[in-house]
């Protein structure tokens, strides 16, 4: 076998055709055969500088500087491997390179304890990866589920409160025709706010609101409007502005131009129509009016219990007539702004929330303390009511009520001439969601 060598970066002549088992650089022999438990490779121009060598654990001989060698063979030199190299007859300390002079890094040899201990950590890295993947699914997966559940309650209260609603206008049809054996109504008689209904599913609760309950928006004179603004908290010119807008804008003769700029926030983006109102919602439109004064909002009371307020669209409606309001159910707001004096408004809430009005005996001395607007209060209302159901779901023990609740509405007008239409009633509006704030 016959190599030839690359080059002497120590300085040596370079020398060629030298034999097998022979130093091509300095001509003396090799070591004899011998393998070497390490891997020598020699880098002249790579990692710390020219001629620094590392050291490896493979038994495949001394490779330097070359890629690729046979095990036990110099790629360079051509002799047989070893542990040490003779140079000019003198042994050198293993590790250092005789030809280039400079010592050699040994790294040890991985021992196989090492490797078992990376191959564990590796284990345990993983492990723990897949603890906080499995740990993110199951919480994704409780969370969904607990949304589902509340989704499926939802619906479920929803139907029911539909379900109340169809029953509440089946016993208001049916009237005060059919009596329990102690006289009282089995279903409906005028008078009656609130029917409270079982189900095997679940309770609702159903308002009977007469909308002669409320303030016609399109028939309240401005003197009526600004009492009732005044009632609900606004100041005395902002009730009066107020007042003024809504006159303003259910007229035909309105303009944008003459609408006073009140609103503590940008106009809204619809303007008026500037005729009747509609909906109720329109009053959305006029300026001045915010979501707080038309939905209504909570405060706390003398005792520090919170305590809702109502807004406008509680006391003002486009159905009633304003001639006769019901007892039971017309706000505070509405019989102060028709004329009651707000003691006695106060004195009158007290009483129906322990016990309402069932007979006209019992009006005689509210009628008379009221003064010009004792005549227009009365029992029930007329043809036209809204009925607003509030259903929840029947648990397990120890909850034996849901804290899911859903609430729907709708406007209803009774046909109270049979003669000229045999339709019993007509559904003037519907509400999904008919929750009071």
């Amino acid at each position: 076998m016959r190599t030839e060598s690359l080059g002497n970066m120590a300085g040596g002549a370079l020398r060629t055709g030298f034999r097998a088992g022979e130093c091509g650089v300095w001509g003396h022999p090799a070591c004899g055969p011998r393998v070497s438990p390490w891997v020598l490779s020699l880098r002249g121009d790579e990692g710390a500088g020219d001629g620094v060598g590392v050291v490896s654990g493979k038994d495949a001989g001394v490779s330097v500087g070359l890629s690729g060698p046979l095990a036990g063979e110099c790629r360079v030199w051509g002799h047989t491997s070893c542990s040490r190299c003779a140079v000019a007859g003198a042994n050198v300390p293993e590790g250092v390179c005789a030809a280039w002079g400079v010592g050699l890094r040994v790294v040890s040899k991985p021992s196989p304890g090492t490797e078992r201990g990376g191959a564990l950590l590796t284990v345990l890295w993983l492990v723990a990866a897949l603890t906080a993947i499995a740990f993110s699914v199951a919480t994704t997966v409780r969370t969904e589920t607990e949304r589902t559940s509340t989704h499926i309650e939802q619906v479920r209260a929803y139907y029911l409160a539909t379900g109340a609603l169809d029953r509440a206008l089946l016993w208001m049809n049916w009237g005060n025709g059919a009596r329990t054996p102690d006289g009282k109504p089995r279903f409906y008689e005028p008078g009656m706010s609130v029917f409270n209904m079982m189900f095997p599913s679940g309770v609702a609760s159903v308002e009977i609101i007469p909308e002669s309950a409320r303030l016609n928006v399109n028939r309240a004179t401005p003197q009526e409007l600004g009492n009732l603004f005044l009632t609900l908290g606004l100041p005395a010119a902002y009730a009066q502005a107020l007042s003024g807008s809504i006159v303003m804008a259910r007229s035909s003769n309105g303009s944008n131009a003459g609408l006073p700029s009140i609103s503590p926030t940008p106009g809204p983006t619809f303007r008026p129509r500037f005729a009747s109102f509609e909906q109720i919602e329109e009053l959305m439109y006029v300026p001045g009016v915010t979501p707080d004064l038309f939905h209504g909002t909570w405060s706390r009371g003398p005792n520090g219990a919170l305590q809702r307020l109502p807004g406008l669209k509680d006391c003002l409606t486009v159905y009633g007539i304003n001639d006769a309001y019901d007892i039971n159910t017309t706000p505070a707001p509405v019989l102060t702004a028709i004329g009651v004096p707000p003691d006695l408004a106060a004195a009158i809430v007290q009483r129906r929330m322990v016990r309402p009005f069932v007979s006209q005996s019992e009006l005689g001395p509210i009628l008379g303390a009221a003064g010009p607007a004792g005549g227009k209060l009365r029992i029930g209302g007329n043809s036209t009511y809204t009925l607003r159901a509030t259903a929840t779901l029947r648990m397990q023990p120890p909850a034996f009520v849901s804290d899911v609740r859903r609430s729907a509405a709708m406007v209803v007008k009774f046909n109270n001439n049979l003669k000229e239409d045999l339709t019993p009633y007509w559904i003037l509006r519907w509400y999904d969601n008919a929750g009071t704030n």
